[in-house]
Formats: structure tokens, C-alpha cells, sequence
């Protein structure tokens, strides 16, 4: 233990020098060390210790975490670490670093006027700037220049991430909440009777107490009013002021707390520059960087700090930026330091009560100056009272010479504007928020309207449905029953016709059996009796007569054969529906297949129907009659789209019974041998349409051999027929379709207007592409694309030739 060298200063423990002998020597160990406790809990410094190990932790952990997290990646020099370690029950801590090799340190201090290179200066004490062996600012340059480093660094990344960061040091930024106390801004508890009469305390200590201290227009009634006001504004703001000052990130980064005079040390290098690093970390961690600043500052004299701000500011900045830190605002730097200035007064006010203890109130009438050995030396080895007398007069000369007040003013000003901002932000809010509410409550209205209007539409198309096929089924009955009747009477002729060929059959033997027993007449036996003419075979007669009545029978069948179900091929030529889309027509359809048909036209007989509803008005009748005028524009159904966006058709359930019709009437015509449906081609709306049909001639055990579905839309029909879709189609089918083809496809217009205003919510049910949707409706679909848009066939030569003989091998292959 070092006991000719005692070390004091700081206020936030205490500190020893020791030396140590090493069982085994490494190079780079250092014998001579230093170490940090905290305060003994004894009658003199039971205060302390409780100030730095209960109210300003974690101080302690902190400066310890620097050394152990930071030591390899600080952007300073360092005493290198050798131990450190804190108790969390007890506040226990200890620090041991490399002994800085100070040269004025004991007896010899301050007698080398002259250093040499590499040599230390110091240690130098708080608030004596005159022992510096250069003038002030210089070594208050270096001090902004290192804390700017720091910061830069931090921002730049290279003490690690900030996750780790936050969990090892104290960080106050935008995320913080201030709304009860300043992190670091001294925030005032009580009324404003408390606070005055705190301030009055602190009044009466530089204008009395102490006034010798002090500059006189401190005793003047002007100052007191300045004073007062001040303080009580300011109280009243610190939390703002603390919001403020970290709302902004480029101004909040990691750093020491105080990088006072004593918390550095100094060496000039072989060209004489003037060198630092850092050791006594407390605290160390993010928060506020012009508030570091003002607390880097304070201790010096005010004439250096009032002379020299904007070049530390400048200092400061310039190290920042050049350390990986953003440009700052050099007026908002200043006025930042200006109101942690008037903030560190209030804290000094609070600690007026402890000067008391450190030198009693009966003493102060004979200290003349700063330098009275009872003020000027450490008190219990520590630096407290001096810090807090100094801290005050240049918080005083802050107030009257650096324009504390109108500072603080200008932000109130600032802040007021900002809550009436704020107030009137908040009513147009809630204006917008009522607005909003209003519009909600009425598209809630309009849209269980439409619900229910498309809910009854959908009942009203149910309801139409089962009456289309109740008649069907009646009509169905009925032409059973008529084709029963059809059935026995022909079959009653034929067995009329076929007895009368029996008849007829056996008069013949009996005749020809009479005609060779009058032959046999004149033939006599042995006994004298007619012998009869035994034979092995019949007679041709007979035989020409059997194969008569066999031919008869089977021309009779065949005539009463009855046709198989479309869907199977029995030799003929193939016959296939072909729906058109939208505002079409046979003509118009037939151009759009123009690279299909050649491919067909002597292998599969095509029956083009037009819907059987007229269009006269929209977009899809303007696009038609732009491309293709004077042909006519029909449609299927109506169309509309559903609450997810999805197509659905008024009346389709009628336009399906009509497509039935026309089933029905080539099944007539099947019967007199001329081929019946094998599939359907549709496109858009005739898709759907198609789909539709094919699902309902599925359930009747009618399927269609084939579909072939081009460009479908979203199926929002099956909500509209749920009886059609209660289990998935039994047809193959074959679907083409756009790459840039989306929910609105072929609706474009009408359907970005709808999702405008509202009417619908888009809801793609979890697939990108629309006819996706139709595809899962089948058992067997295969699914094409092309590079384009929504049209039948695409225009690019390549796509179409790959697309059509697709088409065409697709129905041969299923028919």
C-alpha cells in the first residue's frame, strides 16, 4: 500500500495507490496499480456514500462495464484493466487499473516548471484551472475533441450494438420517459411555495452568505427577480426541456457523464502537441451529448468557458462528424449547454445544505475568496464543497452574462407553440377521427345494404333456380313418361310386326308341307300306304324366310334405339359449344379465334350462340364498338361484382336453363343421328358461363367430355349457385390464361371505381391469380399461360401456335 501519496479529489469514492509482485511475470503487467472503493458508511461521509451507491447507481457498474466491455475498442487511451466487480445486495464495488505515472503528485507537486516528452502532468484538481501548466483553452479543446471521438465512435458502431450497449450502461434517448423526472436534469418535486422557498435558500446563500463570493449585481433587487423567475420556469419545464434535448438522435450518443479537468490526464509528445486519455468512467452512457458538454465545462472558470463556447462547440462538432457522427446545428448545441447550465444550478441549490456540514454557516463572514484554504482544499477527501461554491457563481454569471433567461424564454415560447400545435394537431385528429367514425358508421350502413340486397338477390336467384328446375325436372318427367308410352307402343308394333312375320312364316311351311304330301300321294308303300319323304336339311324357302324376319327385327331395334349421353365418341364428328364474352357476338367471337378455327373446322362442328341479352351501354360495349363496330353486343347475364370483388351474374340461373334449351334441342337433333355436345369453349364471361353449365349437366350424370375455358374470372358465382359447387366437377378441362391478368380483368374500369369508393374489399382468398379459384372447382384442370393480357388467343405468333394445338389435342383426347 502506497501510504506517502494520498490520493483525494472526486466526489464519488475513494481512491488508494498499491503495488504487487506477480508469482509470474508477464511482459506488459504493471507493479504499481490503483484502486476505487466506495465511501465508508462514517459519520463524515455516510452521505456521499449513500449519494454515489444508492442514488446514482448505477454509476459504479457502469464505469466498471467500460473498462471490461469498451478497453479493447475505446476510441481514448486508457489505464489498462486489471479487475472489477460490483455486489448488487451490498454496493459494494472495487476498480484496480494501471497507476497513471503522474509527475506533480506529492511533494513534488507543481515544482518541474518545465515537462519532458511523454511525461504526465497533473493530476489537476476541479474548478483550479489556474495550476494548468498552459493556458485553458487548450486543454478544454482536447477535452471536446476526445468527447466527440467518443460519440462519433458510438455512432459509427464500433463499441458494438446498441442492444448490448443498452443493457450494460445508462441510456437515455426518445424512447425514455421524462414525464416524472429528469434523467439527468435535477427536476424540481413539490409546489411552487416548495420551490420558491428552495430558491429562496439558494438566494440567500450567493447574495449573503457567500456574497463575497459572488458578483455584486447578484445583491441587486433586478437580479433577484431574474433569478427567481428563471428557476421557477425552468422548474416548470424541465421535463420538457429533458424531452427536447433527446428527441433528436443525431444529439444523443454515448460518452463520459463529466469529463471534467480531473477525470483526464496530460502529456505533450515529442513535437510538443498536447496528448489526453481518460480514466473515472461513472456513469458512462448514453444520453444527451450538449448536455456532456456543459458538464465537461462547468468546473472551469466562466471567464474561459463565456471567452472560448463556440470554439468548444466548434471543437466538439468537428470531432463528431469526423468520428462517424452526423453534422449538429451549432446554435441548438449552444442552447442546449445554455439550459443544462441553468439545470446544474438547480442541483447546486440542493446541495447548499451539505456546505453547511463541510464548513458551518458561522465561518462563511471570513472567507474572502475562492482560494480560502476551507472552500479551495478537499473536505474529507473529497472535492464536493469546492465544486458546489464554484458550480454556482458560474451558473450565476450563466444567468446575467450568457443570456440564461432569454434562452430559457425562447424555448418556453418555442414549447407553447408547440402545445398549441399540439392541441390543434390533436383536434383535427379527433376531428378526422369523428369524420372517419361517421364515414365507418355509414359504409357499415351502406355495406349491410348491400349485403342484404345481395343477400335477397341471391335468395331471389336461388328461389328462381329451383323453380327453373322444378320445371325441369317436371318437363324431365314428363318426356320420360311420354317417351315410356313412345317406348311400349313401339315396342307393341313390333311384336305385332314380328308375329305377323311368324304367321306369315308358317303358312308358307304349312303350304309347302301340304304341297309335298300331294306329291307323296302317288308314292306307295310295301303296306300298300303313302310314304312321307324324310330330309336333313330345311328347305330354302324356309331359310330365305328366317333371315327375313331377323332383318326385319333388327331394322325395327335400330329405329327404336334411344342415344347415348354427350361425352362419348362413337365415330362421328365432334361437336363443341363456343360462348362468347362480355358485349360479343358469333362475328366478333369468330375474329378473336381466328388463329384457333382453321385447326377445327373439318374436325369439330361449332355451334357459336350469342347471349341472349342485349348490351347498348358501358365500358365493355364502348371497347367492342371501337374494335369492332357495327357487329351486335350481347351478354350473358348482368354482371356485378360480389363484397370480396369477385364476379357474380344476375339472373344466372335462368341464362343456365337457357343454355340447357339449347342442349336440349341439339339432343333432338341427336336423336335424328347428327352428333350431340362434346364439350364447351368459352371465354370471360362466357367461361363462367361455361362453368357453370358444366356443373349442372355434371349433376344430372351429363357430364361434357371437355371444357375449354379461356381468360374465367374469379368464381363468384359458386356463393350465388351453392348447389352446383357442393362437390367439384367431373370433366376435364383446359384453362388459358394472361400473366397480367388480375381480379379486374376485363372490368378494369368499373372495377378500380368500385374498390375506390369503397363498395367492396378485394379478398384474393390466398391465390395472386383469379382463375386459380376456377381451376380448384375441377377434378382435372390443366392450366396455360401466356405473356398477356385478357384476350381468347394471345397476339405473339409463338404463344398462340403452342396454345391452340393444345386446344385441339386436347379435345380429340377427351371425346
Amino acid at each position: 500500500m502506497e501510504r506517502q501519496v494520498k490520493i483525494t479529489g472526486g466526489n464519488n469514492g475513494g481512491k488508494f495507490l498499491f503495488e504487487v509482485k506477480y508469482a509470474y511475470k508477464e511482459p506488459g503487467l504493471h507493479t504499481k496499480l490503483f484502486a476505487k472503493v466506495p465511501f465508508a458508511m462514517g459519520t463524515q461521509t455516510t452521505s456521499d456514500r449513500l449519494s454515489s451507491s444508492v442514488y446514482k447507481q448505477p454509476m459504479d457498474a457502469c464505469e466498471i462495464n467500460t473498462y471490461r466491455l469498451l478497453e479493447s475498442s475505446f476510441s481514448a487511451p486508457m489505464p489498462k484493466f486489471y479487475f472489477g466487480d460490483i455486489s448488487n445486495e451490498t454496493s459494494n464495488f472495487i476498480l484496480i487499473t494501471e497507476r497513471i505515472p503522474f509527475v506533480d503528485v506529492g511533494a513534488q507537486r507543481f515544482k518541474r516548471p518545465i515537462l519532458n516528452a511523454m511525461e504526465i502532468e497533473g493530476p489537476y484538481d476541479k474548478c483550479k484551472d489556474y495550476q494548468l501548466r498552459s493556458p485553458a483553452k487548450e486543454y478544454y479543446i482536447l477535452i471536446m475533441q476526445l468527447s466527440g471521438r467518443i460519440a462519433g465512435c458510438h455512432k459509427a458502431g464500433k463499441f458494438g450494438p446498441d442492444a448490448m450497449l443498452r443493457q450494460n450502461f445508462i441510456w437515455a434517448d426518445s424512447s425514455s420517459n421524462f414525464g416524472s423526472a429528469s434523467v439527468w436534469g435535477g427536476a424540481q418535486k413539490g409546489g411552487e411555495e416548495q420551490l420558491r422557498s428552495t430558491f429562496d435558500m439558494g438566494y440567500n446563500f450567493i447574495s449573503n452568505t457567500a456574497k463575497q463570493l459572488y458578483p455584486d449585481y447578484v445583491q441587486t433587487q433586478e437580479f433577484q427577480n431574474k433569478y427567481m423567475q428563471t428557476m421557477l420556469t425552468l422548474s416548470k419545464y424541465t421535463t420538457a426541456i429533458e424531452t427536447w434535448k433527446h428527441a433528436d438522435s443525431n444529439y444523443v450518443a454515448m460518452g463520459h457523464q463529466n469529463l471534467n479537468i480531473d477525470n483526464v490526464y496530460f502529456w505533450r509528445d515529442e513535437t510538443g502537441g498536447l496528448c489526453a486519455g481518460i480514466f473515472d468512467f461513472g456513469a458512462f452512457g448514453c444520453s444527451c451529448l450538449p448536455h456532456k458538454m456543459w458538464w465537461a465545462l462547468n468546473m472551469s472558470d466562466f471567464d474561459n468557458i463565456k471567452d472560448h463556447l463556440d470554439d468548444y462547440i466548434d471543437a466538439f462538432i468537428t470531432s463528431y462528424v469526423d468520428s462517424g457522427g452526423a453534422v449538429l446545428d451549432r446554435l441548438v448545441v449552444r442552447k442546449m449547454m445554455i439550459l443544462t447550465a441553468l439545470q446544474n444550478m438547480v442541483i447546486m441549490i440542493n446541495a447548499i445544505p451539505n456546505n453547511f456540514k463541510m464548513c458551518p454557516r458561522q465561518e462563511w463572514a471570513t472567507i474572502k475568496d475562492r482560494h480560502d484554504p476551507r472552500i479551495a482544499n478537499d473536505i474529507d477527501n473529497k472535492s464536493t464543497l469546492r465544486s458546489c461554491v464554484h458550480v454556482l457563481g458560474v451558473c450565476v454569471r450563466v444567468i446575467e452574462e450568457l443570456d440564461g433567461p432569454e434562452v430559457l424564454q425562447e424555448f418556453v415560447e418555442a414549447e407553447l407553440q408547440r402545445e398549441e400545435q399540439c392541441i390543434l394537431q390533436r383536434e383535427r385528429e379527433e376531428q378526422r377521427d369523428r369524420e372517419a367514425a361517421e364515414i365507418a358508421r355509414i359504409a357499415r350502413q351502406e355495406k349491410q345494404a348491400r349485403e342484404a340486397a345481395e343477400a335477397e338477390q341471391i335468395a331471389k336467384e336461388r328461389r328462381a333456380w329451383d323453380e327453373a328446375e322444378a320445371r325441369q325436372e317436371a318437363e324431365e318427367r314428363r318426356r320420360a313418361l311420354v317417351a315410356e308410352e313412345e317406348a311400349k307402343l313401339k315396342a307393341r308394333e313390333a311384336q305385332e310386326i314380328s308375329a305377323e312375320a311368324s304367321a306369315q312364316l308358317r303358312a308358307r311351311e304349312t303350304a309347302e308341307h301340304n304341297k309335298h304330301d300331294r306329291q307323296g300321294e302317288h308314292a306307295v308303300g310295301s303296306g300298300g300306304r303313302p310314304e312321307h319323304r324324310k330330309t336333313g336339311h330345311v328347305p330354302a324357302d324356309r331359310t330365305r324366310d328366317e333371315t327375313t324376319q331377323k332383318a326385319l327385327l333388327g331394322q325395327e331395334a335400330r329405329r327404336l334405339k334411344i342415344a347415348k349421353p354427350w361425352g362419348g365418341y362413337t365415330g362421328r364428328k365432334r361437336r363443341m359449344f363456343c360462348l362468347h364474352g362480355t358485349a360479343c357476338s358469333e362475328p366478333i367471337f369468330r375474329l378473336q379465334l381466328q388463329k384457333l378455327l382453321p385447326k377445327l373446322e373439318d374436325k369439330v362442328d361449332l355451334t357459336f350462340l350469342d347471349g341472349p341479352r342485349e348490351i347498348t351501354q358501358g365500358p365493355a360495349f364502348e371497347v367492342m364498338q371501337k374494335f369492332f363496330p357495327g357487329h351486335p353486343n350481347r351478354m350473358w347475364s348482368q354482371t356485378r361484382l360480389d363484397h370480396r370483388g369477385w364476379r357474380a351474374y344476375d339472373d344466372a340461373a335462368e341464362t343456365i336453363s337457357w343454355l340447357q334449351s339449347q342442349l336440349q334441342a341439339l339432343d333432338f337433333n341427336a336423336l335424328q343421328g347428327m352428333g350431340q355436345v362434346d364439350g364447351v369453349l368459352g371465354f370471360s364471361a362466357g367461361a363462367d358461363h361455361a362453368v357453370m353449365l358444366a356443373a349442372k349437366e355434371y349433376l344430372r350424370g351429363r357430364p361434357f367430355g371437355f371444357l375449354i375455358l379461356l381468360s374465367p374470372s374469379a368464381p363468384g358465382y359458386t356463393d350465388q349457385l351453392p348447389k352446383l359447387f357442393s362437390e367439384k366437377i367431373g370433366c376435364p378441362a383446359l384453362l388459358a390464361r394472361g400473366k397480367r391478368e388480375g381480379y379486374g380483368a376485363g372490368l378494369e374500369p368499373i372495377f378500380e371505381a368500385t374498390l375506390s369508393a369503397g363498395r367492396f374489399q378485394l379478398d384474393e382468398g390466398g391465390e395472386k391469380v383469379p382463375s386459380n379459384h376456377v381451376a380448384k372447382l375441377f377434378y382435372d384442370c390443366e392450366v396455360l399461360t401466356h405473356d398477356e393480357g385478357h384476350i381468347p388467343v394471345p397476339r405473339n405468333t409463338t404463344q398462340a401456335e403452342s396454345i391452340t394445338n393444345r386446344i385441339v389435342s386436347f379435345i380429340f383426347e377427351n371425346s
